[in-house]
């Protein structure tokens, strides 16, 4: 039997890479006899684990004259390490995001899992997701520079919409919320204003050789939610209601900070119309929940809550038919009154023998009694709410019962208030071979505008101001949501900005301290940071219609790499003006900072023109190199004294 209470931090690592530590402790105590525990130390942990796969991107992208994408040829290679690990899994998750928010007609996307001698590189929050829509919204932005365009214009112009709403493996993108996200995200930002205050406020740098510039880029995201691997798309839950009213609920889901045991609690506590606090989620264990999918993909809520619920339903039949025997017997003949001398015989229960609409439904798909979207007027319902069971009915008085008196009357009645719920998500049908196909239940969408300034001594970035704008359905927990959206957000900033990792010559990771690997602090977080959500009740594919939040928000920290890439841009050619001169642009268009760096997505481009070559993460060295790349070519050219 396996047991886990809750795990520190989550978002990455923890998958598969645990469990070679697991071993050992285990092997110790099976020697022994005695129980048995490894600790390491922060160096060894960072020095042993995978980390995210390196990436490199080369691609050829066709489009005409108004910005419209006609075509993406891309090649992507990323370094899979000594062992397979979940190497071949992410690079099928780069794969069918590299189209992100954005329709392309004609694509060939292909992918290459590279065996190095470095330690294998495994899961991190967004998997491969990022790599990809790292690729396509760089290209949108590069498109935008070479005709001359705003590169909002050029991403509404390419979103997925009506008549240009299928995926290159052939999913339909539908309660597409894109358009509507960029457009209220475009007047709440202030987008179009700002805009021009950065391009002058950058052009003003000419005459000032201390400015700092500016960037300002709107991306998107359109996250797929659910396991590419159809068979992991399952949980289980057991859920039993106790004689005093409370409930007791096991899953397969494991809590490691991200806050599925409160979603999975307050679904529960919906279903029955009770206080969350009634509601207990036991530890995580084998002995009651067997052969559980990872709590990983952002789906750990969906395939675990749903299952909760669908359990939850069970049981509120039978209380449901119960209730609806109790209102036409006397008090005194009631279970709890006769049972224990047998005077009275029990209520007789039959499944299916009344038509009673049961609420709340806690699932979209029709399991609920009635269905969902019913008529339900002129029927006998049976609502769950503040604690109680309420039965209507068109033609008698409405009977109320507090629902841990029905709970007692149940068990006095031997009426199951136990039930295991198994969940398999519907509608996954994607055929790896061929590449085609559904393998998402639903997109996680969201916009996020990023504002930064850059010093063009040190080469640090400040982000100025974000503002994101999400569609995550109906949210569970509003307060939960919201903190994945924001600390994914940072944490996203971090990968594209300063976590930058550095071997020796003899592969060995050099930077594997906080003192040598620079993740976010609070001085790091934007001095503007604005979030919120859409209302969308469009979302009738999942729980309760609900959108995970665990993975997409980092994916939007993707527009402060390309907001670092606009003030590169914009400093550029400002400076190029000043001087009167192009050889600062062509040394730029030919010098070539692709690396195979952890952490990295680098592109390369058979394009002439002049675009900004930057790696990920951004870091200050890379921002100066950018800002001043015949300088550093210069430097690297000269003999070493």
């Amino acid at each position: 039997m396996c047991v886990a209470k809750r795990l520190g931090g989550g978002f990455g690592g923890k998958e598969t890479q645990a469990s070679p530590f697991a071993a050992y402790a285990a092997l110790v105590a099976k020697r022994t006899g005695r129980a048995a525990r490894i600790v390491l130390t922060k160096d060894e942990d960072m020095i042993m684990t995978g980390k995210r796969n390196p990436f490199q991107i080369h691609y050829e992208c066709g489009f005409d004259d108004s910005g419209k994408i006609l075509a993406l040829d891309a090649m992507l290679y990323s370094d899979g390490g000594a062992y397979a690990d979940l190497s071949t899994a992410i690079m099928e998750r780069a794969l069918l995001h590299c189209d992100n928010a954005y329709f392309i007609p004609a694509a060939r996307l292909r992918g290459q899992v590279c065996r190095t001698n470095f330690h294998p590189h495994t899961a991190f929050r967004g998997f491969g997701g990022p790599k990809g829509v790292a690729l396509i919204e760089m290209i949108i932005e590069d498109i935008a520079r070479v005709l001359g365009r705003d590169a909002l214009d050029v991403r509404k112009l390419n979103c997925y919409g009506p008549g240009r709403d299928t995926t290159p493996y052939g999913q339909l993108v539908e309660n597409n919320c894109l358009p509507e996200l960029f457009e209220t995200l475009e007047k709440k930002c202030d987008y179009r204003a700002r805009r021009q205050e950065i391009d002058k406020w950058n052009k003003d740098g000419e005459r000032n050789p201390h400015a700092h510039p500016r960037g300002l880029s709107l991306t998107a995201v359109k996250f797929g939610i659910s396991f590419s691997t159809r068979f992991m798309n399952q949980g289980n839950a057991l859920v039993n209601v106790h004689t005093d009213g409370t409930l007791q609920v096991s899953t397969g889901a494991v809590e490691m900070g991200q806050g599925v045991n409160s979603r999975i609690a307050a679904l529960v506590a919906e279903q029955f119309g009770l206080p969350i606090a009634a509601v207990r989620i036991m530890p995580t264990s084998t002995e009651k929940n067997a052969n559980t999918s990872p709590t990983a993909a952002s789906a750990g809520t969906d395939l675990n809550g749903s299952a909760a619920v669908m359990a939850c339903e069970k049981i509120k039949q039978r209380l449901a038919a119960l209730a609806f025997e109790l209102r036409n017997i006397s008090h005194e003949h009631w279970p709890t009154k006769t049972a224990g001398l047998g005077t009275w015989p029990e209520v007789a229960i039959v499944n299916g023998a009344h038509t009673f609409t049961v609420l709340p439904s806690g699932l979209f798909d029709g399991a609920n009694a009635g269905g969902a979207g019913s008529n339900i007027k002129n029927k006998t319902l049976v609502e769950f709410r503040n604690s109680m069971v309420v039965v209507s009915e068109p033609t008698q008085p409405e009977f109320k019962i507090d629902f841990a008196q029905l709970v007692r009357e149940a068990y006095f009645n031997r009426t199951s208030v136990s039930e295991y719920g198994h969940y398999a998500t519907a509608h996954l049908t994607f055929d790896k071979i061929k590449g085609q196909g559904r393998p998402f239940l639903y997109f996680t969408q969201g916009v996020a505008a990023s504002e930064v300034e850059l010093d063009p001594y040190t080469g640090e970035i400040k982000v100025l101001r974000v503002d994101m704008l999400m569609d995550v359905g109906r949210p569970v927990n509003h307060a939960l949501d919201m903190g994945q959206v924001l600390g994914g957000f940072v944490q996203g900033m971090g990968w594209v900005t300063t976590e930058h990792l550095v071997y020796n010559d003899n592969g060995l990771l050099v930077s594997h301290s906080p003192s040598t690997y620079k993740i976010p602090s609070v001085q790091d977080t934007p001095r503007i940071f604005n979030a919120d959500f859409i209302v969308n009740q469009g979302n009738t594919v999942n729980v309760r219609g609900t959108k995970a939040t665990g993975e997409p928000p980092l994916l939007l920290a993707i527009s402060v790499w390309t907001a670092v890439r606009d003030a590169i841009a914009s400093a550029r050619l400002m400076n190029s003006k000043s001087k009167n001169s192009d050889d600062l642009m062509t040394s730029a268009a030919s010098h070539d900072h692709a690396t195979a760096s952890n952490k990295n997505v680098s592109s390369q481009s058979s394009a002439t023109t002049d675009l900004v070559q930057l790696a990920i993460p951004a870091t200050a060295e890379r921002v100066l190199r950018g800002l001043s790349p015949e300088m550093f070519a210069q430097w690297e050219s000269s003999p070493t004294p």
